[in-house]
């Protein structure tokens, strides 16, 4: 991970867990936005355009492949999202 990047963490669902990784994505460096659970996927892919956010990650229980589609309705393509660790 870059040193500055910037990652949105959230979730759909209840995002149990999801406070610890983002804690570790912080102490690696990472620039964390906090936006927690229960929040849309379009308030998610919203959080990220603009926060300018290279990664969003989310909890287990989501489906990263519908942030994906949100942000690509938004013409965003390049970040990534993934399921946190754990």
């Amino acid at each position: 991970m870059r040193r500055s990047e910037r990652v949105v963490v959230g979730s759909t669902g209840s995002g149990e867990g999801l406070d610890v990784e983002a804690r570790r994505l912080r102490d690696t460096g990472a620039e964390v936005v906090w936006i927690g659970a229960g929040v849309s996927v379009d308030d998610l892919a919203a959080t990220a355009v603009a926060e300018d956010a290279a990664r969003v990650v989310v909890a287990s229980g989501d489906d990263p492949t519908a942030v994906t589609a949100a942000l690509a309705a938004r013409h965003v393509d390049d970040v990534d999202v993934i399921t946190a660790a754990g």
